[in-house]
């Protein structure tokens, strides 16, 4: 596109502006454009469960309004296990959505330089879910850096998954990083797990963020 706030592709109905279901997107990079929609219930980029998405780039994207930004899947039943390895979300923008900026059930993730705004719910609200219930007996990593989480306000529950990053499921988590990152006015900065059990941490590097509050179901935000 011709850059974020140029370029933008708008939706009006609860359906899809990117939907990549299935086949091969690997080495794709969509960048330099806006994707905004006017229904709460829509996904501005969808991944499918059934495709190879390795190298997967977000460049410079403004994501505006629908359900998800970008919402990437694993729930096909069986389960394929598509390739998703090194995705990068780069300088992106993610604000209105009522429920997650970004909903990730697969994929070894990086966001860097991104900012999550103004996404709340009465109920989950997370700036970016990675569901480890997903994975399926795969583990991926999850890396978060020079990035801002303001405003991601939802219910508070055992059973939610509120967070400006929350980390879901009982899978396992490669590697998690979060450095460098700015949090403000959230319910909670860092969500780990939920009632039915927490994730497994290989490895995590936590360091520059402020002081977050961070919440693990039956505990007290610390």
């Amino acid at each position: 596109g011709a850059g974020m706030g140029k370029t933008i592709l708008k939706n009006t109905d609860d359906n899809y502006i990117f939907n990549l279901n299935t086949g091969d997107c690997t080495g794709l990079t969509i960048k330099d454009l806006t994707l905004k929609s006017e229904e709460n219930t829509a996904t501005l980029l969808k991944v499918g469960s059934k495709a190879d998405c390795s190298g997967l780039t977000l460049e410079n994207v403004a994501f505006e309004g629908g359900k998800y930004g970008i919402y990437l899947s694993n729930d096909a039943d069986p389960a394929v296990n598509a390739l998703a390895e090194n995705i990068l979300i780069d300088n992106c923008q993610f604000s209105g959505m009522p429920y997650a900026g970004i909903y990730a059930q697969r994929g070894a993730i990086t966001v860097t330089g991104s900012t999550f705004e103004d996404i709340s719910a009465d109920g989950t609200a997370a700036g970016i879910l990675f569901d480890t219930g997903y994975f399926d007996g795969k583990s991926y990593d999850l890396t978060i850096t020079d990035s801002s989480f303001k405003n991601i306000t939802g219910t508070k529950a055992d059973d939610k998954a509120t967070g400006g990053v929350s980390i879901t499921g009982t899978g396992t988590v490669d590697s998690f990083t979060l450095t460098n990152n700015r949090f403000e006015g959230n319910t909670y900065d860092l969500h780990i797990g939920k009632v039915n059990g927490t994730p497994t941490f290989n490895a995590t590097t936590i360091y520059g963020n402020g002081d977050i509050n961070i919440y693990i179901p039956g505990e007290d935000a610390k």
